[in-house]
């Protein structure tokens, strides 16, 4: 499985150094190298994205980080998907959102995410984020 993910991302990095980036933020959070991203680990990536460490994530806080920090894309970008994760609607990331983001990214619903479903995921936000501009 490892393999075939290398293999993949390996074709993608060649057009694309975005996923490159996904990949080392997923093998960032995923602390016990199985490959796969736990509940936990997967709110460890979100609080990447908390500055103040206050487990709340504001558009501001998001906005700056997926620009500048970890250079995932541009302002448009970072406020479309701002959006689609604040599934309580509140303006804010909290805990609360997690569940849902959670389960968002596990395409199979086996209570974990892999680097497939991971970098599956994130490329539908890609494409949420086109979408919404048009």
């Amino acid at each position: 499985m490892r393999l075939f993910v290398a293999v993949a991302l390996l074709g993608l990095v060649a057009g694309n150094s975005e996923p490159m980036k996904e990949a080392a933020m997923f093998d960032g959070v995923d602390n016990d190298h199985d490959g796969y991203l736990s509940h936990g680990e997967l709110k460890a990536l979100f609080f990447l994205f908390d500055p103040n460490h206050d487990k709340t994530i504001t558009k501001q806080e998001f906005t700056t980080d997926w620009v500048s920090k970890f250079q995932l894309g541009n302002e448009r970008q970072a406020h479309a998907l701002f959006q689609k994760a604040d599934q309580t609607d509140d303006g804010l990331l909290k805990m609360d959102d997690l569940p849902f983001i959670f389960q968002a990214f596990d395409l199979n619903g086996d209570d974990r995410v892999d680097m497939n479903e991971f970098l599956t995921k994130w490329g539908d936000l890609e494409l949420y984020v086109v979408k919404s501009a048009n």
